[in-house]
């Protein structure tokens, strides 16, 4: 998510979602910014029709409906992808744990060895 505010800095946010609701056309975030210097300014103010714009307007994300392309896009999630990292961090663990338990047993050895 790109969010501009007024003075042309911009900022990427990276946004994970789960299940979207239903029966809505966009995702209101309503937020709040706080400067170095204290002040805090409050994007929280929701663009109503035919009015103009607020002056601090909360970032709107406008939600379509999936096409199937969306999910054959290299960028689309994979939860096959999902699990095959899951386990390969497991495994990383749990030979990162025999790895320990080896070399303190490979140290004690050594220690009685010179006694």
């Amino acid at each position: 998510m790109l969010l501009t505010d007024p003075a042309a800095n911009t900022q990427d946010f990276t946004v994970a979602f789960g299940q979207l609701p239903s029966g809505t056309g966009q995702l209101v975030f309503k937020a709040l910014q706080s400067h170095s210097d204290g002040k805090i300014v409050r994007w929280i103010e929701e663009q109503q029709p035919g009015r103009p714009e607020p002056e601090n307007p909360a970032p709107t994300l406008k939600l379509t409906a999936a096409t199937t392309s969306d999910f054959n896009s290299p960028g689309a999630a994979s939860t096959a992808g999902d699990s095959t990292a899951r386990a390969l961090a497991v495994g990383g663990f749990v030979v990162a744990v025999l790895a320990l338990i080896a070399g303190g047993l490979a140290l004690a050895r050594a220690r009685r060895a010179r006694q």
